[in-house]
């Protein structure tokens, strides 16, 4: 029985956490599955863990493949996995993260009852540093503009067909942040066959300092920008029908990320971010005001202000 699956993790500087995850996969009663190790120049002993772990849980039905990628970047490494990948379904997952046990059968469960999906999206709780617990953002649609605000399809709460991303051209590898964000955008663009499994949580989110998305805004704000403004230039050279209505929501993530930085006590980038916004905008008189008051509700910490921005405008 060939694998209907396959599981790309990129794997960098992580000698600490890494073994957690590698076991939250193995442990997953589902086979036959593959799982692809890639890593990304790793200066500790990452690379040795990898070739540990196979050597030691690689079998028949539980293949498991290390390979190297010189690139520097997620996306380089994931997409050096996916051109291995031979199954008719790829997850990405990242390194410092774990699978709940029975994940995959669920996943698989649900591919087979809903043949026609492209993409299946799950949900997970977020481990603090702080010890505190908090469930991922849910929302279950199919909307390029929730993508926008809310990132619901993630790298490590989605599932999709080999065939979709590869017509995508796989993962943008000028992106150093929110790259899932950006795949998520491209993905609902070019189809809106997705199937949630909206419980039970699936995927065990650690956030750390040093994890690919970080735990502050502040420290990744030039790549932050780079990427909306990648992810912009490509909605608007595409063919999508409400592109406009997408462009408008890309600015007003610029507006939620000024608030974040004012948050943030970041005073200069919040102030940048901004006026970057209105440039981009150039709202009126009435809509400028409203938007200040929401830059300022986000900047005090207030609740749902990606909600309100959805929701608004």
């Amino acid at each position: 029985m060939e694998e209907i699956i396959t599981i790309v993790v990129p794997v960098y500087n992580r000698e600490v956490l890494l073994e957690r995850t590698l076991h939250s996969i193995v442990e997953q009663t589902y086979r036959p599955l593959r799982l692809i190790l890639v890593d990304n120049n790793s200066k500790d002993r990452s690379l040795t863990i990898c070739y540990q772990f196979q050597a030691e849980y690689s079998r028949e039905d539980f293949r498991i493949d290390v390979l190297q990628e010189l690139k520097p970047g997620a996306n380089a490494a994931r997409n050096r996995g996916l051109r291995e990948v031979v199954s008719d379904w790829v997850m990405f997952f990242d390194s410092d993260d774990e699978l709940v046990p029975g994940a995959i059968s669920r996943i698989v469960r649900t591919i087979s009852r809903y043949p026609q999906a492209e993409i299946i999206g799950f949900t997970a709780k977020r481990y603090l540093p702080n010890g505190r617990k908090a469930n991922k953002r849910r929302c279950f649609t199919a909307k390029v503009e929730d993508q926008v605000i809310y990132s619901m399809i993630s790298t490590q709460c989605f599932i999709v067909r080999t065939e979709l991303l590869r017509l995508l051209g796989g993962w943008n590898e000028d992106l150093m942040a929110w790259q899932d964000w950006n795949m998520g955008i491209r993905i609902l663009m070019q189809t809106r066959r997705i199937v949630w499994i909206k419980r039970p949580v699936l995927v065990k989110i650690h956030e750390h300092a040093k994890s690919i998305t970080g735990i502050n805004f502040v420290s990744n704000s030039e790549v932050h920008f780079h990427t909306m403004e990648i992810t912009e230039k490509y909605v608007d050279e595409s063919s999508l029908k409400n592109k406009k209505r997408v462009i408008h929501y890309i600015h007003l993530k610029m507006l939620y990320l000024a608030g974040m930085y004012k948050y943030e006590k970041n005073k200069v980038l919040a102030l940048n971010a901004w006026n970057i916004f209105l440039q981009k905008e150039s709202p009126s008189f009435f809509k400028k005001g409203i938007y200040y008051l929401l830059y300022r509700y986000i900047g005090l910490g207030g609740p749902g202000g990606g909600t309100l921005l959805r929701w608004l405008f």
